[in-house]
């Protein structure tokens, strides 16, 4: 991210794989804060669900209406919610869920998004979401003895978990 300051006015030129925005705004004016500004689940496997948790604090001189927008190459694979958004007071802060849910692995097995936060008047807030996909293959049963047959006879295996 490259921060360029003209007076009270900036630029913020964001670059993140395929994702570019440049934004501007009124320092002065910045109504909207987000804490933390990335957040790495980790790796997870397909069909589970990781919840993260972030800030959004209304800096501004009046309430809030916060719209939150998901983009990237796999968007579906996050989500969010929250209950406090709509008309956000002065001065208070509003927990947002963040949830990342693999549903594939396909090449490359990271994932990248950016959630967008903005209320419409200030800079809108970046925040840049990753994760990673795996998928554990469970084998059953865990081993199998063949201790004690002749080479060249057919026999079932001796089954244990």
């Amino acid at each position: 991210m490259k921060l360029i300051r003209f007076g009270a006015c900036i630029l913020v030129a964001i670059v993140l794989g395929d994702f570019c925005a440049f934004l501007s705004a009124d320092a002065q004016n910045a109504s909207l804060t987000v804490e933390p500004a990335a957040s790495d689940f980790g790796a997870h496997d397909i069909g589970t669900t990781t919840p993260k948790t972030l800030v959004v604090r209304n800096n501004g001189a009046a309430p809030a209406d916060v719209s939150i927008t998901l983009s990237g190459k796999t968007p579906n694979d996050f989500s969010w919610s929250s209950a406090c958004l709509s008309n956000l007071p002065l001065g208070s802060k509003c927990d947002v869920s963040v949830f990342f849910s693999p549903l594939s692995i396909p090449k490359p097995e990271g994932r990248e998004v950016q959630l967008v936060i903005s209320d419409g008047r200030g800079t809108p807030q970046t925040v840049k979401l990753m994760g990673s996909a795996t998928q554990n293959l469970g084998v059953s049963p865990t081993s199998l003895n063949f201790e004690g047959h002749l080479v060249g006879t057919l026999r079932a295996p001796a089954l244990s978990s």
